[in-house]
């Protein structure tokens, strides 16, 4: 009876060692796709990154040149009619004035 034991736990000996390895190389192999997973994940926010970014760059380049335009607009309207725009400053003035005395 001892051979049968003996053989009987060599035998869960063996399968016990393939089963070791079979763990090994299931998590070798999860490992690897959680690796190739994160650099998929990784290479896919650096191109959302790019994108706003390059995005709000376009946006500040149109804010530019709409700012640009409406400083351009409001000197024309400045020399067309310089007594109005006078005017019109010392209007703001005047009531900015009033405004920051408050109730005394």
């Amino acid at each position: 009876m001892s051979d049968v034991k003996t053989k009987e736990a060599a035998s869960v000996s063996e399968e016990i060692a393939v089963l070791r390895q079979d763990i090994t190389r299931l998590s070798n192999a999860v490992a690897d796709l959680v690796k190739h997973e994160a650099g998929h994940a990784r290479h896919r926010v650096e191109d959302v990154v790019v994108d706003l970014y390059n995005e709000s760059r376009a946006a500040l380049g149109q804010a530019g040149t709409r700012a640009k335009g409406l400083g351009e607009e409001l000197n024309h309207t400045i020399e067309r009619n310089p007594a109005t725009s006078v005017l019109a400053a010392l209007g703001i003035g005047l009531v900015i004035g009033l405004l920051s005395r408050g109730r005394h």
